[in-house]
Parts: C-alpha cells; structure tokens; sequence
C-alpha cells in the first residue's frame, strides 16, 4: 500500500480528488415499504452491487422498482447516462459506468453515483482507474467495520485520481475494450471446448464395446 501511494505521489500527471471530480456523490437507498407495493417484474431497473462488474452493469439478476418510487422515495438517486457507479461495501471499490440503454434506473445504499463535473476526466478512464489494482487497493485501504465491511463517503471524497491529458485516456480506454472483447473471446472459445470435451466423453463412456 505504501509503495502505491509513492508511487501515485511522484506520478506525472495531476491527481484530482474524487470529491472535485464528482462534488455531489449520492448513494442509493432501499425502499421502506413491503414488497408488493415498491417492486415489480418489469419498469424501473434497480441496481445492486451483484450488477455492478468491472466489464459493466450485468442485468442477469436485476430487480425492478414501481415508477412511483423511483421519482417519489428514490429520486434523489435516479442515473443518467456516463454516470459511474462505485460500490461501497462488501465487494468495495468496483465500478462500472451507466450506458443510456439501462436507463431509466436506480440504485441501493451499498452504491453511490459518481456524476463526473470535472471536464478534463473522461467517465470510461475513472472507471478503469478505480477497477485497476491501483484504485482497488486505495478503496479498500479506507474501509471500515467488521462483518460487513464499508467505505464512507469521506473516504470516497479524498481519493487520488490522477488524471492524463484526454488522448492518453482515450488510449487507455482502448486498449481496455481490446482486452475486454479478447478475454470474452477467449472465455466463449473455452467454454465451447469444455462442451466438446464433455460430450466426446459421453460419447466415448456410452459407446457399445462387442
């Protein structure tokens, strides 16, 4: 951790404060009502930290929320597209940006919105720079609690983010997708050798031997 931080200290570019970037940093909440008058099987996506991925926002498993909760209990913490969405407890730390296609959506407490006001820093690289294991290992330097550990939003204010002129972040992002779409690459081809394998397997384990 203190090698990372000197590391950050000598860094060339200028490091910004999460809370200049993002002055207002909103968390979520969960709804105080019972089920059946706050959620619903279609509308209002309502996001969780299992939907929070360093590749994005997963909706595999998304829950929804009544359109009245979401512009009456929850308006505080509606999104809006390049948003970035950080998790602050449990798996601390990870982040993903809101494409305009999820919307409308909101979010609970164990998120909070990062709505980016600072021009000079692109919501792709703030991502990819809290993901990294740079920005890992500061997040989760400030957690605190025991079973069911946390980062406050102080925390979250004062980290570092060292920012590069926009072309550099923008090659950043990049080369990120490149990997991003190879390691997919890579994950489907080997799941479909894994099918192979099996079903040769069976074949030979079923097969009639005279």
């Amino acid at each position: 951790y203190y090698k990372l931080v000197d590391a950050l200290n000598h860094c060339q570019h200028p490091k910004i404060s999460l809370g200049k970037i993002s002055p207002e940093i909103v968390g979520g909440a969960t709804p105080t009502r019972g089920d059946d008058e706050l959620y619903t099987d279609s509308g209002i996506k309502f996001l969780r930290i299992m939907n929070i991925t360093p590749n994005g926002i997963d909706l595999n498993d998304v829950n929804y929320i009544r359109d009245s909760v979401h512009n009456g209990e929850l308006k505080r913490s509606q999104l809006a597209a390049n948003d970035v969405l950080m998790t602050i407890t449990g798996r601390v730390g990870t982040a993903a940006v809101v494409p305009q296609d999820i919307l409308p959506a909101n979010i609970n407490q164990h998120i909070v919105r990062l709505r980016i006001q600072y021009p000079d820093c692109l919501p792709e690289y703030l991502a990819i720079y809290l993901n990294s294991s740079v920005g890992t290992a500061l997040s989760n330097r400030g957690v605190t609690g025991g079973t069911r550990i946390a980062l406050d939003y102080e925390v979250v204010r004062k980290l570092q983010i060292p920012v590069p002129e926009k072309e550099t972040q923008q090659r950043i992002i990049a080369e990120a997708e490149r990997r991003r779409v190879e390691a997919h690459r890579l994950h489907s081809e080997a799941g479909q050798a894994w099918e192979a394998a099996k079903a040769n397997f069976e074949k030979s384990l079923l097969e009639r031997r005279d």
